[in-house]
């Protein structure tokens, strides 16, 4: 019984929510559920969903989608088809009952498509959540196109200043010193592993760097006279200023019996010289500067601009643009915009920027693979949960996605989003349906349109090189 096999499947301490999909119209039939959940050997907390439409244009609209679509009407005369599910749905009328407060359960009531919702006994964050994604589903035919940024130019000098900056988070968030420094990011080309040996779809995407933004828009820049090449930091660099911040916290630790009032600024401004003659990292300013789009780049936004005009789904309505915070994002939504369009949305959310990948950031696998062989092994163990020394995991990211997923849900015109390859992973997987465990291993690449468009049985997909 598929009940059966649903309440089994959550004896797995790591498997949350299971759906059983059936009709359950009687209140006899919802007791038998609630009885066999009760009886589970692992506590399972039971929400009855219920969909109720009164509105007749809506029932009619979906009857022609169930009959268009279904294997069950596959063959059939279309008219004759509707009379066949009209009939269906008749003899489920006659023993309908709705979830009633007397049954003592919690439930879920849409009506309309949302324009009513009624909840009872409903408490938590997965319990929410659920009822947060129905209050943003409909059912409008709007593509959602998923699109990676255009590639950035890469200057050493930013690859230096990425690690440095990398390697100071690292050290105690609660010294005052790292503040100013500790600034949010940008990977001017994808993230870490995740772009990297196996992930990798262009030539770009075997280097990464970080591209040091504010969310005011303004960008650390090094002052002209110290604008000269460094090496980049390596590993053992690294360790030697780690050992240097233990010292650090030390002296942080005995400096905090002071009020914070009286530890003046002399020490902190004492401790950035300190740090900056061990990193070797130039004096950073902070002025407006952003990272320049390739020239290969500039070209894939001019043939996109110029695809786009020529789509159905661009002339009929005006699109949702949404954009991760970095520039190169920023720049390549620009194919999207018309300005003789008011319309048109852009929103820009710093939950689409590229996974984090900590003191990983900018190297390739095999020297992660020699340089930290311990952190190689668990990343090989589990790619999607792995978190990265300073960084965070898929799993972190696909968190972070959640508020946007409800908005590309909710969102009725059509959607584009300007991102990069891991968050755009996440995003693919979740509208394909494809197992979580697998994101890391999604493919999506360079200069290439996703057009995701939705259909009764999930959403299908179409693939433009441009």
């Amino acid at each position: 019984m598929a009940l059966d096999e649903a309440i089994q499947w959550l004896q797995h301490p790591e498997h949350q929510v299971a759906v059983f999909d059936a009709t359950n119209t009687t209140p006899r039939r919802r007791q038998i559920i609630r009885d066999t959940v009760n009886n589970s050997k692992r506590k399972l907390n039971l929400i009855f969903m219920e969909s109720i439409c009164t509105n007749q244009k809506i029932l009619e609209s979906n009857y022609l989608t169930k009959v268009r679509n279904s294997p069950d009407f596959k063959g059939m005369d279309e008219k004759d088809a509707l009379e066949d599910l009209k009939n269906r749905i008749a003899r489920y009328q006659l023993v309908y009952r709705t979830v009633g407060d007397d049954e003592g359960s919690c439930y879920i009531k849409i009506q309309d498509l949302a324009d009513k919702v009624t909840v009872k006994g409903i408490y938590g964050s997965i319990a929410l959540r659920i009822v947060n994604l129905l209050m943003c589903c409909h059912n409008g035919n709007r593509p959602i196109i998923l699109l990676r940024a255009a590639a950035a130019e890469i200057k050493e000098i930013e690859h230096t200043r990425k690690t440095a900056l990398k390697t100071w988070t690292a050290l105690d968030d609660s010294m005052d010193y790292i503040g100013d420094y500790m600034l949010g990011g940008e990977d001017d080309l994808a993230a870490g592993f995740g772009a990297l040996g196996p992930y990798a779809e262009s030539p770009s995407d075997e280097k990464s760097f970080r591209e040091i933004t504010r969310s005011t828009g303004t960008t650390p820049t090094i002052e002209e006279e110290q604008q000269t090449a460094l090496p980049p930091l390596s590993i053992e660099e690294i360790c030697r200023t780690r050992r240097l911040s233990e010292t650090v916290r030390s002296s942080s630790r005995e400096a905090n019996v002071l009020p914070r009032s009286r530890r003046g600024s002399s020490s902190t401004a004492s401790m950035r010289v300190l740090l900056r003659q061990n990193l070797r990292v130039p004096t950073i300013t902070h002025s407006t500067s952003y990272s320049k789009v390739t020239k290969d780049g500039r070209e894939f936004i001019k043939r996109l601009k110029a695809y786009t005009k020529t789509q159905d789904w661009a002339k009929k309505d005006s699109a949702a643009v949404f954009t991760s915070t970095l520039p190169r994002a920023i720049e390549t939504a620009t194919a999207f915009l018309d300005p003789n369009d008011s319309e048109t949305q852009t929103q820009q959310w710093s939950a689409l920027n590229v996974l984090d990948t900590g003191i990983c950031h900018g190297m390739q696998v095999e020297g992660i693979k020699k340089e930290l062989p311990e952190e190689y092994e668990k990343w090989q163990r589990d790619k999607f949960r792995y978190r990265f020394p300073g960084g965070e995991s898929y799993m972190d990211l696909c968190h972070r996605l959640s508020t946007l997923v409800l908005e590309l849900e909710r969102t009725k015109r059509p959607v584009v989003v300007v991102s990069h390859l891991s968050t755009l992973q996440a995003l693919y997987s979740y509208f394909r349906a494809i197992p979580v465990r697998k994101i890391p291993s999604v493919k999506i690449k360079s200069h290439t349109m996703v057009i995701l468009s939705p259909h009764q049985y999930g959403w299908k997909e179409k693939r433009i090189e441009i």
